[in-house]
């Protein structure tokens, strides 16, 4: 037979692992059996219902007489179908593929599963049966556990009470049960947070299983077979299957991903290098759900990312280019936030601080973790954003160019951070990068050319084989001169991912975190980054105390006894609780916005996030009120003792706390609005410019411009402040000249009343509005 490969091969790995592998034989027949490869003491063993010809003899009419063969080489396995009449099916994204006749896969790794004669429908009927292989180590054959459904039921999940326990972040502590009732068999989901999937299907409260089905629960794959559950209680990676991705850009008329058809086996490093305008970082956005508009379909160990991306985001961790991480935060409470962010609520602290000390112990930044991250350097930084991201324990975990701007001495610690945590933690790393120094250490390289054509996907050496040189350096300039000819020869010998047979079936969402929780957390947090900017909070609370010494020297003496310069000090007034509002939120939510977006991806409430805003912004709009209110009635001395209803330092306050608080609003929408400080600050005196034109002060309003003075802070919050002095009520400068009272300052309760309401309500609205605009941070690129 031809003697093909249908995966690239790392013999130096192989060797370097020491892994001797056996085979599961799981048979309804004759039960549960385990083969020993390393006892046969050849180089090729043939599978197959003859036994005179097979070293392994398997029981069932639809396998072949000759069924299969096995190859051992250099210490790699391979399995090869030998043109059997009903097939050789292999799991592949949750699902069984048949394999191609005469063509090895391999080298074989723990885990993989061989399905001899058909894909198992023929369940009743023994003698007929499809044999089950799944390949195991026999260094870590305690790690398999079979587990007989005869009269049990099993509970399975986190909770050290239950049956089977999965110790993940992804599994709940009562996560699934799976049953007997009469001579059918069941697995229920009860009420978990990332749910359960039958052959890659979500399941809807219970459903019927049957022989050779496989259940996942988070990372976890059981095999239901002769009444047993077969799972492997240690943590796997997962496979990520890429089927005919497209991706188009303006109208349709530009193509940045081109057929891109690929798989990546589990607990693999790889990375995605090439070009400017490859495509790296898109894929990459691909892949990791950031990006949901592309055609094709990528599948997470055969489950459809783009139908169930909201149960895969909490498998999943994404570390964009930029860090995410607060500046202003101890790496330890950082971690500690996130973690009552990203793990479920009834986690207790003991946990959390248990899976904080152990991501710490991984990324080997244990000894600062009562550093503040502005005071790490950048190679620490970009780790303690991948210690961010591991506290969920994901198993697919994706960069986005984590080396760029490192020495070469960082970048290499780090990579080889990278390749431990895929090979001793069960992760699936893909990361894009540009540089090539430290590539040896990746398990495969995949190259992108032009227009997003996948060239190659390989080892490194391999790489160098294909495109005939000795630097991988010197494949980007091939690349560029061709990559439609390196792409069509890849595409000769790179065999098309089969797509899995999924039901077309909606999932329901997952369940969310606690809202009340979530903006506690959020709260808590925003507040200690408040506090630990003690600069920017020191500015927040001198301005409104230079702000109230300068309205004084601008201030003449009849103020509060003349219509005029009255008129003038509460404009002014009012204007700078405007400025104040404004600059202390117009950067806010754009300055974190990398970091809204991952957590948003993830699981964040973008409701909560706005409202931890609001409730640490009415406490410093309520300090700077008190600051400014308070020193500008000492300074004045005259402010007016009765207001309409009760003390005018009162009404003055509570009306200068709704002007600064609705303007510090209106900051956080233009925050939400904006990607970047730079341009939040620039939009600032336009925002200003606005409030002063329609205050109805400067300028008299009518037909056009009161309707716009309507929608502005200024407008309302002078007309209130004029209301409470009783503006109409104070002398004019020229009194041999009649002056009508300005309905806008009517001294009553009701019409003081009514602005307060008005400024509450712009409150609300603006928050409403801050929320909506800021669903647009998962289409940032």
């Amino acid at each position: 037979m031809e003697e093909t490969y249908t995966q690239a091969i790392d013999i130096r790995q192989y060797k370097r692992s020491g892994t001797h592998l056996n085979l599961l034989v799981v048979s309804k027949k004759e039960g549960l059996s385990e083969i020993p490869l390393g006892e046969f003491h050849k180089d090729r063993i043939f599978v197959g219902r003859d036994a005179s010809k097979c070293g392994i003899a398997l029981d069932s009419k639809i396998v072949s007489s000759v069924h299969a063969k096995i190859k051992i080489e250099n210490g790699a396995i391979y399995f090869a179908d030998l043109g059997s009449t009903n097939g050789t099916y292999i799991m592949r994204s949750g699902s069984y593929v048949r394999m191609k006749e005469n063509r090895y896969v391999g080298p074989l790794k723990e885990g993989m599963m061989f399905l001899l004669g058909g894909k198992g429908k023929k369940i009743n009927d023994p003698e007929n049966e499809a044999i089950l292989f799944i390949v195991i180590s026999a260094d870590n054959a305690n790690s398999w556990k079979k587990y007989p459904l005869f009269d049990e039921e099993y509970v399975i999940g986190k909770d050290k009470d239950c049956d089977i326990v999965f110790n993940h972040p992804a599994v709940s502590h009562h996560h699934a049960r799976v049953y007997k009732r009469g001579h059918q068999f069941f697995v229920e989901d009860l009420n978990s947070t990332n749910g359960v999937f039958v052959n890659g299907v979500a399941v809807r409260g219970t459903k019927e299983i049957h022989e050779k089905d496989t259940i996942q629960i988070g990372l976890q794959l059981i095999v239901f077979s002769c009444e047993t559950l077969i799972c492997k209680t240690e943590t796997e990676g997962i496979q990520l299957t890429m089927c005919d991705l497209v991706k188009k850009v303006d109208g349709g008329k530009k193509t940045i991903l081109s057929d891109v058809n690929c798989t990546i086996e589990s607990n693999e490093f790889v990375a995605i290098v090439g070009g400017s305008g490859a495509g790296k970082s898109t894929l990459l956005k691909t892949l990791g759900g950031y990006d949901k508009f592309y055609e094709g379909d990528v599948f997470y160990n055969g489950i459809s990312l783009k139908r169930h991306y909201n149960v895969l985001k909490n498998i999943i961790g994404y570390v964009p280019q930029e860090d995410i991480v607060f500046e202003n935060l101890t790496l330890k409470k950082m971690l500690y936030y996130t973690a009552k962010m990203k793990m479920p609520d009834n986690t207790s602290m003991q946990e959390i601080e248990d899976r904080i000390q152990e991501v710490l112990r991984l990324i080997e930044l244990t000894e600062h973790q009562n550093t503040m991250i502005k005071n790490l350097s950048g190679g620490q930084k970009k780790r303690a954003s991948i210690a961010v991201e591991l506290l969920a324990d994901p198993g697919m975990f994706f960069l986005d160019e984590p080396t760029s701007g490192l020495d070469p001495g960082t970048e290499q610690k780090l990579m080889r951070v990278l390749n431990r945590l895929s090979k001793t933690q069960g992760k699936t790393i893909v990361m894009v990068t540009h540089t090539t120094q430290s590539l040896d250490l990746c398990d495969k390289i995949i190259f992108m050319g032009k227009k997003g054509r996948l060239a190659f996907m390989g080892t490194p050496e391999e790489a160098k084989m294909f495109f005939g040189t000795e630097s991988l350096i010197e494949i980007y300039n091939l690349l560029e001169e061709d990559t439609e000819s390196w792409a069509g020869q890849f595409d000769r010998f790179n065999p098309i991912p089969e797509i899995p047979q999924m039901q077309e079936e909606s999932v329901e969402k997952p369940k969310r975190k606690s809202a009340i929780k979530q903006l506690f957390t959020l709260t808590k947090r925003y507040g200690e980054l408040v506090k630990n900017d003690l600069p920017r909070l020191g500015l927040l609370m001198i301005q409104p105390i230079l702000i109230a010494i300068l309205i004084k020297v601008v201030a003449s003496d009849d103020v509060f006894d003349i219509y005029e310069p009255t008129q003038q000090i509460l404009f002014t007034f009012s204007c700078s609780g405007i400025w104040i509002g404004i600059f202390n939120t117009i950067q806010e939510v754009c300055k974190e916005r990398a970091i809204v977006k991952r957590e948003y991806m993830s699981n964040l409430r973008l409701t909560t996030y706005i409202l931890s805003k609001y409730a640490i912004q009415l406490l410093i709009s309520l300090a700077q009120t008190f600051i400014f209110v308070g020193l500008f009635t000492v300074l004045m001395g005259n402010l007016p003792s009765s207001g309409v209803k009760t003390s005018c330092f009162a009404e003055v306050f509570v009306t200068m706390w709704l002007t600064i608080y609705s303007s510090s609003a209106l900051g956080l929408l233009v925050s939400s609005i904006m990607k970047n400080g730079d341009r939040a600050m620039a939009v600032s005196p336009f925002l200003l410019i606005i409030q002063l034109l329609f205050s109805g002060i400067l300028f008299p309003l009518k037909g056009a411009s009161e309707i716009i003075s309507y929608f502005t802070v200024s407008r309302w919050s002078v007309e209130a402040l004029g209301n409470v002095v009783d503006l109409n009520g104070l002398k004019h400068k020229y009194q041999q000249i009649h002056y009508k009272p300005d309905d806008m300052f009517l001294h009553n309760w009701p019409h003081l009343s009514h602005t307060w309401l008005i400024l509450v309500a712009f409150i609300v609205v603006l928050a409403v509005l801050s929320i909506i605009c800021l669903r647009n941070v998962s289409k940032d690129r």
